[in-house]
């Protein structure tokens, strides 16, 4: 279900609708479901602390549903980087993503996390300095704001980095679990429509 915004026409609605009638035609693999669901009970079970950090992203949207299937008290982390007077960078429609999951899992277990931005962000006075700096130091703002083990929507077709990961280390690593690191941007759309999940207007 594709979150409105202003800068969406109405011939951006049509051709997404038109898409989305073949999402919900392809539907994901119960035995690609089941593999997400058994890592994550896996990995909590190794990791009773986990938790499942999203950013409102298609790929977070599909992970933190799989999550609340899994086991409904695994906590969901979202971090939001602000400024120092408290405005938030995520966008509008994010914060819209969010509010209609919640809506919708009113049981689940959600917190969230305001990190202060220390460098600048795109847009702002610096950045561009800061991009090229090889010496500048780039904040985990995730890092920073969770220590406990961390369920992510991380997927290997994404980087070659993320596809090396995958071979080397499987779904999990000692401190992370990627439930749907082997899943297609295919399998991720049908899955959001079969399941009428709010979808970012950003794709």
């Amino acid at each position: 279900m594709l979150i409105g915004m202003p800068t969406l026409s109405a011939a951006d609605v049509d051709v997404w609708e038109d898409r989305e009638r073949y999402d919900r035609i392809m539907h994901v693999s119960a035995q690609r479901v089941r593999e997400s669901l058994d890592a994550i009970r896996s990995f909590h079970t190794d990791h009773p602390d986990a938790v499942c950090s999203v950013s409102c992203g298609k790929d977070s949207v599909v992970l933190v549903h799989l999550c609340t299937m899994a086991d409904p008290s695994i906590p969901i982390v979202f971090v939001a980087t602000i400024r120092k007077d408290g405005y938030a960078y995520d966008s509008k429609p994010t914060f819209a993503v969010r509010d209609k999951f919640l809506r919708t899992h009113p049981n689940c277990e959600y917190d969230e996390i305001p990190v202060v931005a220390t460098n600048p962000k795109r847009g702002e006075v610096g950045y561009e300095e800061h991009c090229v700096d090889p010496h500048a130091e780039h904040q985990d703002v995730l890092g920073q704001a969770v220590k406990a083990p961390v369920i992510n929507g991380v997927r290997a077709s994404e980087s070659a980095a993320r596809r090396m990961s995958m071979r080397v280390h499987g779904i999990s690593t000692e401190r992370s679990c990627r439930p749907i690191i082997r899943w297609s941007a295919s399998q991720v759309f049908s899955f959001l429509a079969e399941h009428n999940l709010p979808v970012h207007p950003a794709y």
